[in-house]
């Protein structure tokens, strides 16, 4: 069995935190995933800092919505570092605009992203609908039908996630 980064099994939270140090965690597969996505990482940081949109944020207990210009901020493209004092829910993101894209990367483990087809649409909705997130997980969300600076916020949708596994 190959397993290609970016693949539906890949992406599964479950299944690559079980293949951790299991006899299909070759060192070869590590060695490819882990750099390319340090280097994807690296790059995607430079270019929302250029961008001007990096941002570290830690959720107040019970928050479970972000707000573009608030929380978060208004460019285009953001890198958020985000943790949480205690275990929240993420179930809304408020405001954007239409293709605004925001990447979160976690400093803990405490928050867990919710899947809602009104506010958040995450990856496979039936096998692991929630995405629960570990010290180091990434998810790459972007805006679909949002106008920037109304109250027309759109839904965010799931693009990508990287596992530190």
């Amino acid at each position: 069995m190959t397993l290609v980064a970016g693949s539906e099994i890949a992406d599964d939270t479950i299944v690559m935190r079980e293949l951790k140090g299991s006899p299909l965690s070759t060192v070869e597969f590590d060695w490819d995933f882990t750099t390319l996505m340090e280097g994807i990482n690296t790059n995607i940081v430079g270019i929302a800092a250029a961008a001007g949109g990096v941002t570290t944020y830690n959720m107040i207990a019970g928050q479970t919505t972000l707000t573009v210009g608030t929380e978060l901020t208004t460019s285009a493209l953001e890198i958020v570092f985000l943790s949480a004092s205690v275990a929240d829910e993420l179930l809304r993101i408020k405001g954007g605009g239409n293709g605004d894209i925001k990447v979160f990367i976690m400093g803990n483990d405490n928050v867990t992203v919710v899947r809602n087809d009104s506010y958040i649409k995450t990856k496979n909705p039936l096998l692991n609908p929630n995405f629960p997130m570990s010290t180091g997980d990434v998810i790459g969300l972007v805006n679909n039908g949002g106008i920037s600076g109304t109250t027309t916020y759109g839904t965010w949708i799931e693009i990508f996630r990287s596992l530190q596994v």
